[in-house]
Parts: structure tokens; C-alpha cells; sequence
């Protein structure tokens, strides 16, 4: 019998490799790509991915884990293209274990483009800045792009599509903010699904915990002090389900420095609890005759020491560079 076991295993091999082979040699030819150095290169005994791994493992075995991706990038990050396909495919590899939506930017509201998976209108005045501008004039939390409120009341709805046959459902909503004042914080409808209303100052959100689940919100949000009006960092949709949670952030133009001058960035992204920080920026950085390498690789470390001292456990990938 496990003479047997053995030759079926022999010969799974022989296919998964003779089909490897078939996709490498049915790839296009340019004398520019070099496919051979297109993997990814890990430290030997990284501690980070040794404990990523097995969360993955549990999370297959027992179907009871929970994975926490943070990827962090510029405009195709923004758009959230290839980051949903990775989102859909490690969120349908294994039977129940679909996850949650997690933290995004409402984009509309900042007069930008938006993920295709996500259906969002608003109501109110904003005005916005974002973490590309030299000098910011708002606080910037880890999306790098804040939205202020000008008019006197707001309404955002989400409506949280996964495809046109399914979608994300939720029994916990945080809006990152800088509402921390419980006399003006916004309201979240219908209200008899609300059981319990908690604030995070440090990280800058208003956590609702919902009677049941849900795939769609509303939030009546109030201008606030008119010293400081309501500023709005994000927004994440999440449940008790296991599963991955493939949390995309970027910016259209966004750049090494443009995260470095987040103030809320490395409170926000604890609140996240991330497994695996993956950082897909250099692209904007390189596109230009005057590249400075000796600060690009200085902003680099900084960046990345940055996310170590605040998620230490946490894996970290680099995909541009």
C-alpha cells in the first residue's frame, strides 16, 4: 500500500511539473524580461514567514484561522485590480474560509477612482488631501488620503459587492476618524443593528459591533467642531468568519516618503493585526531621469523598520524593488 502511495505521489509530481513546464514554454520571448529571476527570495529561518506559514497550515487543517494581509502601493494598488484577483483567489482556495472585506478608502468621496467591488455614494462637501502633496494640511492615517467634512451634515453608503452573485457580509464596522468625541460621532444605520458603539483614540476609529450580519451601511456624519471638522481615514468591514482579509491600500502617485508622512500610520496598522505587509512601491520613485538610489534605499529601510517596530511578528514582502 505504501509502495503504491508512493508511485501516485511520483507521478502527481511528474504531471505538476510537466504542466509547470508547459506555462513556461508557452510564454512570450522579450529579450528584457528575465523570468528566471521572477520568484520570490526569502531569508532563510525568517521568523516572520515561519509563523505565516503556519497560520496558513491551521487555516487549512482546521478551517478556524484568520490571515491578515496589508498591501500597500500607489495607483494600481488604488484601483485594487490585481490585489482583488489575489483576494479572490486565496479567499475561495479552501471551502468556508472566506474572510472579511477589511480597510479601504472611500475614493468617490475624495473625486478619484475607486475599486470596481465596492458600490459607494455619498452626500455632503468634502475637501481632501492626500499623502502624495508636499506639504499635507490634514492629518494623514494609513490610507494616505483623508477626506474632511465642509458642510454641516454627510451620508456615506457602502455597499459591499464581492461579485455580481455574492458579496462581503459584516457584523463589525470600523470608521477611522478623528471623531472621539461621543457627543458627535457619526450614526450608523439601520440603528437596530447596532448592539455596541466602542472608540480607539490611539489608532483614531469608532468600532460598531452589529446584532448580525450585514452587507451594507450607512453613516450619518456630522460636520463636528468647526475648529477641527470631521476628517474620515477609512473605513474597514469585517466579520468572525475565518478566512484571509486582503486589505488594499494605495494612492495614485504615492511614493516611499508620501507613507513616512502618515502621522496615524503605524497606529492604524496595528489596529489590523497584519500576518503579511506587502510593500509595492518604487514605481513613481524610479520613473523620473533624476532617481537619488542612496535615498530611495534610506526611505526604504525607514519604511520598513517602521512596520517591523510596529508589527514585529508580521511577514513583510517587497514586490518593486
Amino acid at each position: 500500500m505504501r509502495i503504491n502511495l508512493v508511485i501516485l505521489f511520483m507521478m502527481f509530481l511528474r504531471i505538476s511539473f510537466a504542466q509547470i513546464n508547459s506555462v513556461l514554454s508557452d510564454l512570450p520571448v522579450y529579450p528584457f524580461i528575465h523570468y528566471d529571476l521572477n520568484r520570490f527570495e526569502l531569508i532563510h529561518d525568517n521568523p516572520g514567514y515561519k509563523i505565516l506559514y503556519a497560520k496558513f497550515d491551521t487555516l487549512l487543517r482546521q478551517g478556524s484561522n484568520r490571515i491578515n494581509i496589508v498591501h500597500i502601493g500607489g495607483s494600481h494598488i488604488q484601483a485594487d485590480i490585481y490585489t482583488h484577483r489575489m483576494r479572490q483567489e486565496l479567499q475561495s482556495f479552501f471551502p468556508g474560509v472566506l474572510g472579511a472585506r477589511g480597510f479601504f478608502f472611500p475614493f468617490k468621496i475624495a473625486q478619484t477612482n475607486s475599486p470596481s467591488n465596492l458600490r459607494i455614494s455619498y452626500t455632503g462637501k468634502w475637501t481632501t488631501c492626500k499623502n502624495t502633496q508636499p506639504e499635507p494640511t490634514l492629518t494623514l492615517g494609513l490610507s494616505g488620503i483623508t477626506s474632511a467634512l465642509i458642510s454641516d451634515t454627510a451620508v456615506i453608503s457602502v455597499i459591499a459587492n464581492y461579485d455580481s452573485i455574492t458579496s462581503y457580509d459584516f457584523n463589525r464596522v470600523r470608521v477611522y476618524c478623528n471623531a472621539v468625541s461621543e457627543s458627535c460621532l457619526p450614526v450608523l444605520s439601520p440603528c437596530n443593528l447596532v448592539k455596541n458603539v466602542s472608540i480607539n483614540k490611539s489608532a483614531g476609529f469608532i468600532q460598531y459591533d452589529l446584532t448580525s450580519y450585514a452587507d451594507t451601511l450607512n453613516l450619518l456624519i456630522c460636520r463636528g467642531d468647526s475648529i477641527r471638522p470631521f476628517e474620515l481615514y477609512g473605513i474597514s468591514l469585517d466579520n468572525d468568519d475565518p478566512g484571509i482579509v486582503y486589505n488594499a491600500i494605495g494612492v495614485n502617485g504615492a511614493m516611499l516618503k508620501s507613507y513616512l508622512q502618515c502621522n496615524l500610520f503605524a497606529d492604524q496598522l496595528k489596529s489590523l493585526e497584519p500576518d503579511w505587509v506587502i510593500i509595492s512601491i518604487g514605481t513613481n520613485e524610479g520613473n523620473t531621469r533624476d532617481f537619488d538610489e542612496p535615498a530611495y534605499k534610506a526611505e526604504y529601510i525607514r519604511l520598513i523598520k517602521l512596520i517591523n517596530n510596529t508589527v514585529p511578528d508580521a511577514a513583510v514582502l517587497l514586490t518593486v524593488p
